[in-house]
């Protein structure tokens, strides 16, 4: 986009028809009423057909000028409608009550219909704790629509893991529930979300092991967490859920030293 600079995170979703949807954020200082050091913020995204060819312009999701909107995702259902989600920050030197380093202020999303126009105003996803800082969300869409939000949360005193936290909506953009904990103990960090055809939705997140959960279509918990690396130690840098069918479900994570060789890419296959 002229006069903006897109950074860093990019995420993709794309549907069982191919249609695919991309997000990322950009910043931008056009149009600022008077000389300041802060600059507008964006979230903004970019449909897809099958065939690859772009559907539309560029799509401005969220803009703010005191925050900074960061670390987009995107879940896309059956007939392309879409939710983004992010996470908002204060601008550097700006701080608050609720977060001691200008950071992690609150998660937010917004829906789209398949036609790439908004369905609702953005609305924020975390409960707003004091002194608890919220990062990393990710969205997972299901092909009827409902959606789910996970997020990890810190304590904004000494920056320790707090847990990662979930929250599903349905279709109609409805929350379901309050946020909850999976696994508050080995669900810590960098959470990841995957919907399976038949609306199964699966969880994964690490601490010392990655770890993940499933729910049952109609929201009920598949049993407890379980370890998912085999019970080897792993720092997880990075951790996608890949891809779920009727018979399971890929799980992949970047480790450092799981191998015995430095960073490593593993993948594993567990039951539904």
């Amino acid at each position: 986009s002229s006069g903006r600079d897109i950074y860093a995170i990019v995420a993709v979703a794309m549907n069982a028809s191919g249609q695919a949807v991309i997000v990322w954020p950009e910043r931008s200082s056009t149009g600022l009423p008077v000389a300041t050091n802060s600059s507008y913020s964006h979230i903004v995204a970019q449909r897809y057909a099958a065939d690859g060819a772009a559907l539309g312009a560029p799509i401005t999701v969220a803009t703010s000028l005191l925050t900074n909107l960061r670390t987009p995702s995107v879940g896309i259902d059956a007939a392309g409608g879409f939710v983004v989600s992010w996470n908002s920050d204060l601008q550097s030197g700006l701080l608050s009550e609720n977060s001691s380093l200008g950071l992690g202020l609150g998660v937010f999303a917004r829906r789209f219909g398949a036609d790439g126009k908004p369905l609702a105003a953005q609305f924020r996803v975390d409960a707003g704790a004091a002194n608890v800082i919220v990062d990393r969300p990710v969205v997972a869409v299901a092909p009827d629509g409902r959606f789910a939000l996970a997020w990890q949360t810190n304590s904004a005193e000494d920056l320790s893991a707090l847990g990662v936290q979930l929250r599903r909506y349905g279709a109609d953009g409805k929350a379901i529930e309050a946020p909850l904990q999976p696994d508050a103990v080995g669900m810590r960090r960098r959470p990841a979300l995957s919907y399976a055809a038949d609306g199964r939705l699966l969880v994964a997140a690490h601490s010392a092991g990655i770890y993940v959960r499933g729910y049952a279509a109609g929201g009920a918990p598949i049993g407890p967490s379980q370890r998912a690396d085999g019970g080897a130690a792993s720092n997880a840098v990075q951790l996608p859920v890949l891809a779920q069918t009727q018979a399971g479900a890929a799980v992949a994570w970047q480790s450092f030293g799981q191998d015995g060789d430095g960073r490593g890419i593993r993948a594993r296959l567990i039951a539904p």
